[in-house]
């Protein structure tokens, strides 16, 4: 028993310290727009993305993109209709932060693939080319733990990104 105590306690410390210690404070919070939180109020909501990663199966998790200046943040949440109301509501998970790359380079989540498996629970800085069905050159690339819920980072070399522009305009 007392084992299993044990395991249990380092288990969430190690959960609890995985978190970006910027976005401490926010985990576990609900809100409407991320940017409701006094410090990142003057921050843009660029959207975001359920990610319904097998198509016969829903989830509520997400990621949503929100900016200021040269920082961007990549949130993982859980979106949630209290009252089945045309309003969604979300539960902070983690976040990441990211300084915004260069014009050459973008921030795409939810259409990626790891070591040529899809996984939408990927986030990944890619060089842009309009003319490739795929973005293959990652700068850095982090995914959710399964377990965790957390980012981690991965291997860039081994991601590839949807390009959803191509072979249109």
């Amino acid at each position: 028993m007392r084992n299993v105590l044990t395991l249990l306690i380092i288990g969430f410390v190690s959960i609890v310290n995985a978190q970006n210690p910027v976005f401490q404070e926010y985990v576990g919070k609900h809100y409407r727009n991320f940017s409701e939180f006094e410090a990142f109020k003057e921050f843009t909501d660029y959207g975001g993305m359920l990610l319904n990663h097998r198509f016969d199966q829903d989830t509520t998790d997400a990621f949503a993109l929100y900016g200021k200046g040269d920082t961007l943040i990549v949130i993982f949440e859980s979106a949630y209709n209290p009252n089945g109301g045309p309003t969604a509501r979300y539960i902070f998970i983690d976040g990441l932060i990211i300084e915004k790359p260069s014009k050459k380079y973008s921030v795409v989540y939810g259409h990626c693939l790891f070591e040529g498996a899809e996984n939408s629970y990927i986030v990944a800085v890619v060089k842009t080319n309009r003319q490739s069905e795929y973005f293959t050159k990652c700068r850095k690339a982090w995914q959710i733990h399964p377990v965790k819920r957390v980012f981690e980072e991965i291997d860039p070399k081994k991601v590839k990104c949807i390009n959803e522009g191509y072979g249109c305009c």
